[in-house]
């Protein structure tokens, strides 16, 4: 049996990235006549003159066979596309991502029509996938007579338009609309798909029973360069008014990770960092669910106004709601949070026959770090001609290995003619910040006050906070994405319905992964079992004792912070490889909120007792790879093992190390210890894993595992004994001699793998998350 991998890469005519898709298959090769399908629709923009390169491998490290091919016809499968037209599918035009079902190519589309009180218009949502060449004509019928149509223009093609049908036109004594769609005579390139979305009430507001809900995240924020926190300046006036009147501050709030991704899916889910596993930058796994998942069943309109980035739709946070719309652009000044502000204000303008979920995010605070005006002018000594980004030093900090960072000034828009920021403008860091800190207070604000203006604050549960703080120079970091306090820290508002509790302030520890339960308990809804979260009402409505939280917070690169209720934390780092111990710190943070003393050093047996306890790699997803002791080495790699996935599961040692080029190393020496690894993977199609043995006489014949990672996941176990020829993959048998065991691998845990890192495959998105400053 032999693996086969075909590969397609699609390079454009006028230049730029190439597309790429692989196919895997672990069968036989076929025939000549064998036929592989790739999915070509997320070719951008595809032209004459375009090159496709096939690659045909019996392994990932083979010599290919390569073949140019000039010229390609797309296939339209009939019979998939008569199924497809059954279903609603996720669909993304111009950035915003909704629920569609494909225009039958003949006859129309049925859809009930709701009750709705007088003086309601329905609006009936539609658009066309691909570049037509001719108009699409969208045509609106009941009982045979056409009530609205509209032809959109191959300009206007691959983006939402929307018809408004009066309720009062509508035809008396029942029936339903007709949707109808027709395709204009023309020469496309590629396939051209109408698609019609949602058919909504727009009118008078009915009374619901369940509130309202908006969920703020302000990424970056720290909670002590806000006034409402205590900061000197005045950076969140309309925070601290609405606070005063409508919210409950909560002083002391966590984050469960300190980027983008893995805490904002420790949000939407509930769980802990390490638990959801979306902490490299693969997508979340399709099989955990979100918290717009949960309302949209409860009956709610899910709506997301986003910065993208990391909140990317193809990143997975995107699931359950209604309407996705994400900022696409890089940031060159105010456009993306003016424009998330509006979009986030027409949503509240337009009234729903149905409770609103509205999830806003912006990205304002985060740097690049940019004079906001009239802020920065008003505060700063400095002139507002240079922006400020960090990168990465390799250095010696005491007595361990770890990451400094240097911050480096440029001229606006122009990041290449980076140079270190000079000395003596410390003070710029702080300016610049807290300039984009009132910046986002602003516009907030204005969707506060615009709940305010219709009335509607009474009766909806808002939320504000942040996913991560920023270190500014603290432990000579800049950026985030560490364990310290001006990273794990962020801020909580909270304002009930009906304003419980409002001006109040509340010193319990909380955490980011109690968001989910309590928007849930106060829509009414269950909320999901076997979640890390708790419900924040028992705190809100001081019930709940002091220190009964203790807050996780987990980084894929360093490992975890532990912060208990009493205000001791502890940081433990992970990963494999020599001078583990002196890595991980214990602070007081009553006496040190700076976490400048380590403690560890007097509390050693402490803190092995409180790693012990927490277990938390062994509440983690991935591989479990057991390998008992034996008298030569192992090597384990795979193009996907990178140092960072590879963690203990059993005790650690120095001796099992990364080594560059060859992966993990075990030691041999036939001292009988076994050793247990957990391997975090980045997606659902890996490569070969490939064990290879180091003896006397040198390294051995690298063994190639295929994993399946479903009949992994399914209960399957994958055993390596030794031979006298080698390594051998064999199914494992009951009464084999553990002697011979040399490798069995499992799968550990209640989560799948998630998808790809979408960055890898979409230059748009790497240019996105370059300006953010998480790639080079």
């Amino acid at each position: 049996m032999e693996a086969l991998y075909v590969e397609l890469s699609w390079l454009p005519a006028r230049g730029g990235p190439p597309f790429r898709r692989r196919i895997f298959r672990s069968d036989a090769l076929g025939a000549a006549r064998d036929r592989f399908r790739f999915d070509l629709g997320e070719v951008p923009a595809r032209e004459a003159g375009d090159e496709i390169r096939l690659r045909v491998l019996r392994s990932p490290s083979s010599r290919p066979c390569l073949s140019v091919i000039r010229w390609l016809r797309d296939e339209v499968d009939a019979d998939r596309l008569a199924e497809a037209a059954t279903r609603a599918w996720r669909v993304e035009l111009d950035h915003e991502v909704r629920d569609a079902r494909l225009a039958p190519a003949t006859g129309a589309l049925e859809v009930a029509i709701p009750p709705a009180p007088k003086g309601t218009v329905l609006g009936v949502s539609f658009g066309v996938w691909g570049r037509a060449s001719a108009p699409v004509a969208f045509e609106v019928a009941a009982a045979g007579r056409t009530l609205a149509r509209r032809e959109v223009a191959p300009a206007d093609s691959e983006r939402w338009h929307e018809l408004r049908v009066p309720f009062d036109e509508l035809p008396r004594g029942g029936g339903g609309l007709q949707l109808i769609a027709s395709l204009g005579a023309g020469d496309s390139r590629g396939p051209v798909l109408p698609l019609w979305s949602e058919v909504r009430q727009i009118g008078p507001r009915r009374r619901s029973s369940k509130p309202d809900i908006l969920l703020v995240s302000i990424d970056t924020l720290r909670a002590d360069r806000m006034s409402v926190y205590g900061a000197e300046r005045p950076t969140t006036p309309r925070l601290a008014e609405w606070a005063a009147r409508r919210a409950v501050v909560f002083d002391d709030t966590v984050a469960q990770a300190t980027w983008t991704l893995p805490s904002h899916a420790s949000m939407f889910t509930g769980l802990d960092a390490f638990r959801h596993a979306a902490v490299h930058t693969e997508a979340l796994a399709a099989t955990v669910p979100l918290l717009a998942e949960i309302l949209r069943a409860e009956g709610y309109r899910t709506e997301a106004v986003t910065g993208a980035g990391f909140l990317d739709p193809r990143y997975g946070l995107h699931r359950g709601f209604d309407r996705y719309r994400y900022w696409s652009g890089v940031w060159s000044g105010p456009q993306e949070i003016e424009d998330g502000t509006r979009r986030a204000l027409s949503a509240l303008d337009e009234d729903r026959d149905r409770p609103l979920f509205l999830f806003f995010h912006t990205y304002d605070v985060h740097p690049p770090l940019r004079p906001h005006e009239p802020w920065f002018s008003r505060w700063s000594r400095f002139p507002p001609d240079w922006w400020v980004l960090s990168e990465t030093i390799e250095g010696e900090l005491g007595d361990r290995r770890e990451e400094r960072h240097r911050f480096m000034r440029f001229p606006p828009r122009k990041s290449n003619e980076r140079s270190p920021l000079p000395a003596g403008s410390e003070a710029l860091l702080f300016d610049l910040y807290d300039s984009g800190v009132a910046s986002a207070d602003e516009h907030v604000g204005r969707i506060l006050e615009r709940l305010r203006e219709q009335g509607r604050d009474e009766n909806t549960l808002v939320i504000v906070t942040s996913d991560h703080g920023e270190s500014l120079g603290e432990h000579e970091l800049a950026g985030h994405g560490n364990l310290y306090e001006d990273n794990t820290r962020v801020p909580l508002l909270v304002a009930l319905p009906g304003g419980r509790g409002a001006g109040t302030r509340r010193g319990t520890q909380v955490r980011l992964i109690d968001l989910l339960p309590t928007v849930l308990e106060v829509a009414g809804a269950r909320v999901p079992e076997g979640i890390d979260g708790r419900s924040l009402m028992p705190v809100l409505d001081e019930r709940e004792p002091e220190g009964e939280r203790t807050a996780l917070t987990y980084s894929g690169w360093l490992g975890l912070s532990v912060r208990t209720a009493g205000r001791d934390k502890f940081l433990f780092w992970d990963g494999v490889g020599p001078g583990r111990s002196s890595r991980d710190r214990l602070f007081d943070l009553r006496a040190d909120p700076s976490e400048l003393a380590d403690q560890l050093p007097g509390h050693a047996d402490r803190a092995r007792r409180e790693r012990d306890a927490l277990r938390w790699l062994a509440r983690s997803s991935g591989l479990r790879l057991r390998l008992p002791g034996a008298a030569t080495e192992l090597r384990i790699a795979a193009p996907w093992i990178t140092p960072d996935r590879v963690k203990w599961l059993s005790a650690p040692d120095d001796e099992t190390r990364w080594e560059e080029g060859s992966g993990v190393r075990v030691p041999g020496g036939g001292t009988g210890r076994e050793r247990v690894l957990l391997l975090r993977v980045p997606g659902a199609q890996l490569e070969p894993l490939r064990i290879m043995e180091s003896g006397p006489s040198g390294p051995g014949v690298p063994l190639e595992i295929v994993l399946d990672l479903a009949a992994l996941r399914a209960g399957g176990r994958i055993a390596v004994e030794r031979r006298d020829g080698g390594l051998v993959l064999v199914a494992r048998r009951s009464g084999s001699p553990q002697v011979a065991l040399a490798a069995e691998i499992s799968w550990q845990g209640d989560v799948g793998p998630g998808g790809a890192d979408p960055a890898r495959d979409d230059d748009e998105l790497r240019r996105q998350l370059g300006a953010l400053g998480y790639l080079k």
